[in-house]
């Protein structure tokens, strides 16, 4: 009987200690086993925005060329996919292409696939059409001896090149076919093919001879949308590691398990207050100062991010020439605040939205109370991903919390501000006008020279921080945790499943 007992509470302290008296999981030898928390909303690659939708895209299409930082210090460059080089003359790029190319059917790619692959990324209905609205005209050349694309511009861009990085190779016939369900018949030209996907999991196989043939053979997206669930997962070796989607809280473990190797960098995602400018009460600048007057950074990156972060006066990441630390926003100032909304009728309510991430909701809790300091009363909604990213594409939120991931270069800011940009259809969602603005906008991306180009940008850098159309509130820092089963794994600021391509796996038995 009392060996019973202490076998009794000798499993009960196991389990509290994550090891249980069961043997861990362990994940097939041949596959990538990767916890993320949501499932992407789609993964049609002309419309997918979402930071899982674009990685799952890099895996299953490819594009003539693809964004990449080779180490965490370098800067963000363009690197070869499609294309094996490139060059540029008096308005034409000329891309060099890798021969032999097939869909995931085996169907060949064909000079009418690439042309029309870019016909649809320029049309209107595509959320990304406005970065390719400068292109005159593509002619590809793709048979057994020639394998080119050219392709003219109106106008010289600086980031155009990475701009390309997004118009992936489509199959013509399958998509005029299916057209918005191509979802669900995908063929692409990467380096993976879809498997199998649902709600909780997207099973993706590698292609035999592909010109970026990765050495792993599989890769599993296991959706995990509770963040503690997530952990034990991990932690009990049925995911083999997880990038961002951590507990902060929870990061002592994995730095104290010999199992697990965690890597730690200044990451390229940026947290913000996002404000809808249709608002009645929000439409007013004073409001939203007294907003960002009410938000104590510092206390939320120490108490809550486990200081796992930076405070952010812009979109623009410290990490580019293009930052400027003299654009900094003031500091927290209750008084003040409430002598701005002091013309306002009281009580003031405001609604704030977050996704269903327990990360999301405690931090919407926190800024909700931080803003109940000024006489506001925040009501808080919490929906999941899919439903939550189609009301602020809608417009139909007050405030919500969101997030820019791999924030490099500042043309973000057309994208974000610019008054041809507003959502549905473009990414501005705070709805925000404004028409002194815009030609700077449109015209920063012109400027060829660097040190010109960095001017432009502080300016408009600081009519942003002067409207607060949004409100930055922090860096993110980098943070991925991988089972020490995987090997040369190397992480970007980036974010992304670059990684993939060079990673390999010990067997369980080794």
């Amino acid at each position: 009987m009392v060996r019973c007992l202490f076998i009794l509470i000798f499993c009960l302290f196991s389990i509290t200690n994550l090891s249980g008296c069961k043997k861990r999981s362990a994940t097939p030898d041949d596959t990538v086993v990767i916890g993320i928390a949501a499932a992407p909303p789609t993964l049609d690659p002309r419309f997918a925005r979402d930071s899982i939708g674009i990685n799952v895209r890099s895996l299953l299409f490819s594009a003539l060329v693809r964004v990449h930082v080779e180490s965490p210090q370098a800067p963000i460059s363009v690197a070869s996919d499609l294309a094996k080089s490139w060059s540029y003359h008096n308005l034409v790029f000329h891309f060099d292409l890798h021969p032999g190319v097939t869909f995931g059917d085996g169907t060949p790619l064909t000079a009418e696939d690439i042309e029309f692959s870019f016909r649809e990324y320029q049309k209107d209905a595509n959320p990304y059409a406005s970065a390719f609205k400068k292109i005159k005209n593509v002619h590809a050349v793709y048979d057994g001896k020639t394998h080119t694309v050219d392709i003219t511009v109106d106008h010289y861009e600086s980031t155009f090149l990475s701009d390309l990085s997004v118009v992936q190779m489509l199959p013509k016939k399958i998509v005029e076919a299916h057209d918005k369900d191509f979802y669900n018949y995908l063929q692409g030209t990467g380096a993976f093919e879809l498997v199998s996907s649902n709600d909780n999991e997207l099973l993706l196989r590698a292609k035999p001879h592909h010109y970026r043939a990765p050495k792993i053979q599989k890769v599993l997206l296991k959706v995990v949308r509770d963040d503690n669930t997530r952990f034990q997962k991990l932690y009990k070796g049925s995911l083999d590691l997880v990038q961002a989607d951590i507990p902060l809280s929870k990061m002592a473990i994995f730095k104290n398990s010999p199992r697990f190797e965690v890597f730690e960098l200044p990451g390229a995602n940026v947290t913000y207050l996002l404000l809808n400018q249709r608002d009645p009460l929000l439409k007013n600048k004073a409001v939203r100062e007294a907003i960002n007057l009410a938000i104590n950074r510092q206390e939320i990156i120490k108490y809550k991010l486990e200081g796992y972060a930076s405070p952010a006066s812009t979109l623009v990441i410290p990490q580019t020439p293009f930052f400027d630390p003299t654009l900094l926003l003031p500091s927290t100032d209750i008084e003040k605040g409430k002598q701005l909304l002091a013309p306002f009728p009281h009580p003031m309510e405001l609604e704030l939205k977050t996704s269903n991430q327990k990360y999301a909701i405690e931090n919407g809790r926190i800024l909700a109370h931080q803003m109940e300091k000024l006489g506001i009363s925040v009501r808080m909604k919490s929906f999941e991903w899919g439903t939550y990213y189609d009301d602020i594409t809608k417009g139909n939120f007050q405030m919500a919390t969101m997030k820019f991931v791999g924030v490099w270069d500042p043309d973000l800011y057309r994208l974000v501000f610019h008054s041809k940009e507003l959502a549905p259809k473009g990414v501005n969602r705070a709805f925000y006008i404004n028409p002194q603005l815009d030609p700077l906008l449109e015209s920063g991306n012109r400027i060829e020279n660097l040190d010109e180009r960095i001017l432009h940008y502080k300016k408009i850098q600081q009519v942003i921080l002067n409207d607060l159309p949004l409100i930055p509130l922090w860096y993110d820092q980098y943070v991925a945790v991988v089972n020490k089963r995987i090997k040369n794994f190397s992480p970007s600021p980036l974010g992304g499943f670059q990684f993939i391509f060079q990673i390999e796996k010990t067997p369980l038995n080794e």
